[in-house]
């Protein structure tokens, strides 16, 4: 059986696969009559590199674009982080070490921003926020104390303060769905994505563990820090394995590693929305893929039911 399984994983995978089944015990007999074959079969076509088959994965067919992969934007950075786009598609991130902030235009290429601040709350040791259409900012708020756990918070336009949840470990990356009914919320320090339902005045019922994460055998979390959701309904979470895309159902489908290996936040831009921003650390990355992100400020739209 676990033969069988190994098969159908590589199959599926889009492997070459050949599989030639014995009968008898657990013995060399079967393996030592095949070996040559199976030496000429793992060795042909050398010095050739492998040729990568077609994965029967859907989700990699439905969001991938063939022959499109990673693009430097931007290195040498001390820290890239808070990835964020406006209306144009234009992308901005900072690099905070070194307290700049950076545009990137639609032709991918890099400036220097000298923006503005203002103070939308105070009082609040604050890690990732959000701001839907109506207004309503969302805010994941960590403890000045490492022990303690962190808080959710609704911010109104007239700048009020509401605690909407608390007890999540390392509350970190925030997204909304693209209907904008459910906020999503990921725990830096656990497995998991929370969803909540928003009510009628913004704040939040019905807590759930909802997105099970990956994480590599060196780690107890899985490390996720940025969302984004697309106009699909699959959910991109920046995790230490790379980028985990999960379908409305709460799966992971795929996993989509980074050049450098390292990713923390992430967001669509360019002119259709349909480029892939990434922060790694030093350097910032970005792909075209076959979808478009769900833009937080943008009209909610609601997308086809999940197919379970």
């Amino acid at each position: 059986m676990a033969n069988q399984t190994m098969e159908r994983a590589l199959t599926f995978a889009g492997y070459e696969v050949q599989h030639t089944w014995g009968e008898g015990a657990h013995n060399g007999k079967h393996g030592t009559a095949i070996f040559p074959d199976a030496m000429r079969y793992l060795w042909k076509g050398w010095p050739e590199p492998i040729k990568t088959g077609v994965s029967r994965n859907q989700m990699l067919t439905d969001i991938l674009v063939p022959n499109e992969g990673w693009q430097l934007v931007g290195e040498g950075y001390r820290l890239s982080e808070g990835l964020s786009a406006n209306a144009k598609g234009e992308v901005f991130f900072t690099d905070g070490p070194a307290g700049k902030l950076w545009k990137v235009d639609l032709d991918n290429k890099l400036s220097r921003v000298d923006g503005k601040t203002a103070q939308i709350a105070d009082g609040l040791k604050g890690n990732s926020s959000i701001v839907a259409n109506n207004g309503n900012s969302y805010l994941t708020s960590s403890s000045r104390d490492a022990n303690e756990q962190s808080d959710v918070w609704l911010i109104r336009p007239n700048g009020k303060k509401v605690k909407v949840d608390t007890g999540i470990m390392l509350a970190s990356g925030l997204a909304l769905s693209p209907d904008q009914t459910l906020l999503y919320v990921a725990d830096k320090r656990s497995h998991w994505v929370y969803s909540f339902s928003i009510k009628p005045d913004g704040t939040l019922a019905n807590k759930q563990k909802y997105y099970w994460l990956h994480s590599p055998d060196t780690a107890d979390d899985a490390g996720a820090d940025g969302l984004k959701t697309d106009r699909d309904g699959r959910l991109y979470v920046a995790t230490r394995m790379g980028i985990q895309v999960c379908d409305q159902a709460g799966r992971v489908n795929v996993i989509l590693p980074t050049p450098n290996g390292n990713v923390s936040n992430i967001c669509f831009g360019g002119p259709n929305f349909d480029r892939l921003y990434a922060t790694c650390g030093d350097k910032v990355y970005q792909r075209k893929l076959n979808v478009k992100g769900a833009n937080a400020w943008d009209k909610p739209n609601k997308p086809t039911a999940p197919r379970l």
